[in-house]
């Protein structure tokens, strides 16, 4: 029987050094087309919304013991977009340097 594991538990497992992500989810205004991007939420910063305020992003905390603290809120008056892009795509759009898996 193999020592890999399944799921999570293979992206976790001590074999793997570091996990680099390979999709972004982004919420995109129907209204404006102002972008928001998933991974630039996190508990403490978690209160956005779009440039004409039709899609706001907010947390709401969990009840413990959890594993996270917090549950990711969106509203809207008209229903966004919500899809992905490459984790490449996004980091050219942040500006931010991609490292790609190794093989």
């Amino acid at each position: 029987m193999s020592d890999i594991e399944i799921g999570f538990g293979a992206i976790l497992s001590e074999n793997v050094e570091e996990w680099i992500p390979n999709r972004e989810t982004v919420i995109e205004c129907t209204e404006c087309e102002d972008k928001l991007y998933y991974k630039d939420f996190t508990p403490s910063n978690s209160a956005f919304c779009c440039q004409c305020q039709n899609v706001r992003v907010g947390s709401y905390p969990t009840t413990q013991p959890a594993s996270f603290l917090t549950y990711m809120t969106l509203t809207y008056k008209s229903a966004p977009k919500i899809y992905d892009i490459s984790y490449e795509e996004y980091c050219k759009i942040k500006g931010i340097e991609f490292e790609k898996k190794r093989e």
